[in-house]
């Protein structure tokens, strides 16, 4: 591995201290039964985690989505709603097909917004915050609604949703603990979220019984995590006393959630339990912060790695993500964590190294062990706060709000540098010197041999090797080792902190920082903090005896540091959305038959709405084009559909048919009783989010009277197409034809008059037979005069005496 020494200094800085993780939790068990299986399929975009892409595309992916998930107990695992609610945390990451300026900003909530009103949620607003580039202590919320009734009774669902990935300097954030209650930063972030939703309730005048969503994943997880359980202690005073919330009509799904509640709050006690966290115990940031410091998740833990299920969420990943299921298949995955040890001759530090007895062959136990031992090189929770948290956390921020050019910027001349070797050479005598405690002294044959030992590799370098590091660098980091190795720690650690600043004032040079910004990042505490950490981290382990190892190439603290930052992909790889949502997958039998996505499917799909006068309620059936029965319509939804990517969501302004844009569909219906019925048909197009409309419609029919929405299949493949929709009314059964009843609902009133105006300003169009109705004084043609008449009779005044009688038809 080119150049893995100076590399793996850069890896660290940047990525390794981002999790030190210990899960506990037991796998919560399901207790609701499917809703009825009135769900539909949908599909939606969201940022790639990980994977080759290029700038501005995204990954696609599946939902499921039926009202009917929120129509039953919060407190009980419902595994369709667990992976819905993934799937909406993973869309509401700031989304990479934005640019990354003031103007960008503005739309990266672009993905969030569109799948909450692709199911039906409307006044969707979202916080300054999601909208502006991140700073450390910024975190975007977006609020929605839709009305959910349960029972007969009428619920406002309202969604609170904090944004999951794209973090960028927020990043530094989760590096906030504080010295008591729950971690800092992740806790005034759910305050914020919360003050965000109390303002949107009062805005938008919500009042009476609500049911609550919020979901989230990794940050974004942890916030809602400790939102959930401030509105279970609490909802009246977050949301206001206009509204009314019990903690079974709370929905709080997370996944890879950090801990972050203190555990002096009992975050375990039962009146949490609905707040569900999914997550793989063999990931670093699952439970970050540590066990040991004192934190914890409130509510029941969902570990989603099951052996019977392997194969199942490899085959699911395939789908999802071929890039990804090709590494983790091949190369990244925690099942091939193992203990490593260095070969500096070729840079390699990939040597397994099964036998090593101080330090576990198992991930699991490797984590827990790492997280323990963190909290001890800090001093735990306090000495964190006090010494570790300022340092650890801006560093973080600046490294994490870099964009790709200027992140490689930096990471080069990390990599470049030679005095990050130095700095390596430090960090390692520190570490050795301080584990003696001043009681163990070094022999100078040790030190000799140590010293020719590093020579000796010096001189078998060239500059070609693939180490990256020449011999000269090797030969001066020797001498130095040698004098480390003799002094005082204290005065060592000063050394390693005058490397790492001078490191870090060049790398942060390369990538455009600021002379503040480097000051205020280089200054020698904090840089004797992070040394501190850096060199316990890297050379230390739990499982280590306190004697000194021997000063030889592979000693056990070289093998230490070889394990972790051999192993840093495999710690993380299950941190990645797309392997998490293939997990969920297993434990959802509604995605029993994913697919690829089709073509099709990929452009987008036809929304259809339709109204009718008075909200009179409709039945039928949508079929294809060879007469199957595809699905039934009852009471104006859509039931048992046999194709899941048909179906009907349910909205505040009256909802639309989601009809597929491969195929020829008909949807035929019948309304109870005669009514005006209006279609709309409108093409919607998935990348963009958008829907054309090409077809706006009114056509009047009675109670015997079958209407027919024609859809055929789409006449090219992009949106919006040329494709001719039509909507027909065939006459059925007997009926009488009253004179003056434009909307042909049994009635002559005012409403007829008001028909035949919008008829006539071309708002919609009428029926022939309508026509025919609405012309009152038999000239041919329906005009004011007609309005006239009609308004007239409605009114009781004078009128011609056929008005609001039967037709006599010969």
């Amino acid at each position: 591995m080119k150049r893995m020494i100076k590399k793996g200094l850069a890896v660290l800085l940047s990525v390794i201290l981002a999790g030190s993780v210990c899960v506990i939790g037991a796998s919560a068990e399901s207790t609701t039964p499917d809703a009825d299986a009135n769900y539909y399929n949908g599909a939606f975009y969201y940022r790639p985690s990980t994977g080759e892409f290029d700038p501005g595309t995204e990954n696609v992916e599946v939902y499921t989505y039926t009202d009917d998930y929120f129509k039953h107990s919060g407190r009980s695992f419902n595994e369709h709603l667990a992976t819905l609610s993934f799937a909406l945390a993973t869309a509401s990451a700031n989304s990479t097909r934005e640019t990354f300026a003031d103007e960008g900003y503005r739309n990266k909530n672009r993905d969030a917004v569109a799948f909450l009103e692709d199911t039906g949620f409307s006044e969707i607003s979202y916080n300054l915050d999601y909208a502006i580039k991140p700073t450390k202590d910024t975190i975007g919320v977006v609020c929605a609604q839709k009305q959910i009734i349960e029972n007969g009774k009428a619920y406002t669902l309202l969604v609170i949703l904090p944004r999951s990935s794209g973090y960028e300097a927020e990043w530094g954030d989760n590096f906030v603990l504080g010295t008591d209650g729950n971690a800092a930063g992740f806790d005034a972030c759910a305050e914020k979220c919360l003050a965000f939703a109390k303002d949107y309730i009062t805005e938008k005048g919500l009042s009476g019984d609500i049911k609550v969503w919020t979901t989230g994943y990794s940050r974004g997880a942890s916030v809602a995590n400790l939102l959930a359980a401030k509105l279970i202690d609490d909802p009246q005073g977050y949301l206001g006393d206009t509204v009314s919330l019990t903690s079974d009509n709370l929905y709080a799904y997370t996944c890879a959630t950090p801990s972050a509640a203190d555990v002096d709050n009992n975050p375990r006690n039962d009146k949490y339990a609905g707040i569900f966290n999914s997550y793989l115990q063999t990931e670093m940031a699952a439970a970050m912060a540590p066990i040991d410091m004192g934190f914890d998740r409130y509510g029941t833990d969902h570990v989603l790695y099951k052996a019977e299920n392997y194969d199942k969420m490899l085959a699911n990943l395939a789908i999802s993500n071929n890039y990804v299921y090709s590494v983790y298949n091949d190369s990244i995955n925690s099942k091939f964590f193992h203990p490593k040890r260095l070969d500096l001759t070729d840079g390699s530090i990939g040597l397994v190294d099964d036998e090593n007895p101080y330090i576990p062959n198992d991930p699991i136990l490797y984590l827990k062990g790492l997280c323990t031992y963190m909290n001890q090189i800090t001093g735990g929770r306090e000495g964190y706060a006090k010494t570790y948290e300022q340092p650890l956390s801006d560093l973080i921020t600046y490294i994490m709000s870099l964009p790709n050019e200027k992140s490689a910027a930096l990471i080069d001349s990390i990599a470049d540098n030679n005095e990050s070797v130095y700095l390596v050479t430090a960090l390692y005598a520190y570490f050795m010197r301080a584990k003696s405690e001043g009681n163990i002294s070094f022999t100078a044959e040790q030190i000799r041999q140590k010293a020719a030992e590093l020579a000796g590799v010096a001189a078998s370098l060239d500059d070609a090797a693939d180490t990256g590091i020449d011999a000269a660098t090797v030969a001066t980091a020797s001498v130095l080792l040698a004098t480390f190795l003799i002094t005082d720690a204290e005065v060592v650690k000063d050394y390693a902190a005058g490397y790492l600043s001078n490191v870090l004032k060049e790398a942060m040079t390369a990538s455009g920082a600021t002379q503040e910004e480097i000051e205020n990042l280089t200054d020698m505490e904090g840089c004797r903090a992070l040394s501190h950490i850096l060199s316990h981290l890297i050379l230390g382990n739990i499982w280590q005896s306190d004697e000194i190892r021997p000063l030889y190439l592979n000693n056990e603290q070289i093998r230490a540091a070889a394990t972790l930052i051999g192993n840093a992909p495999n710690l993380v790889v299950d941190h990645v959305s797309e392997i998490i949502i293939a997990w969920l997958k297993t434990e959802d039998h509604y995605y029993d038959d994913y697919t690829n996505l089709t073509e099709a499917q990929l452009t987008g799909y036809r929304r259809v709405y339709i109204n009718t006068s008075d909200d009179t309620a409709f039945n039928g059936s949508i079929i294809d084009a060879d007469g199957n029965r595809l699905a039934e319509i009852s009471n104006g939804i859509v039931k048992n559909s046999t194709d899941k990517w048909i179906g009907f969501t349910a909205s505040d302004n009256g909802g639309f048919f989601r009809i597929p844009a491969d195929k020829d569909i008909r949807i035929q219906l019948n309304t109870m009783r005669s009514a005006a019925v209006s279609v709309g048909i409108g093409e919607y197009e998935l990348y963009d989010a958008e829907t054309t409309m090409l077809l706006d419609e009114s056509v009047n029919a009675r109670a015997t009277d079958t209407v027919t929405v024609a859809l055929p299949s789409l006449s090219k493949k992009e949106m919006p197409s040329d494709t001719e929709y039509s909507v027909t009314v065939t006459p059925g059964g007997e009926g009488s034809d009253i004179l003056g009843d434009a909307d042909m609902d049994g009635t002559v009133n005012v409403i007829d008059a008001t028909w035949i105006q919008r008829h006539n300003t071309q708002l919609i169009t009428l029926s022939d037979q309508a026509i025919e109705l609405s012309d009152v004084d038999k000239d041919g043609s329906i005009t004011i005069m007609d309005v006239t008449a009609i308004q007239r009779y409605a009114s009781n005044m004078e009128v011609p005496e056929a008005i609001g009688k039967p037709i006599e038809r010969t």
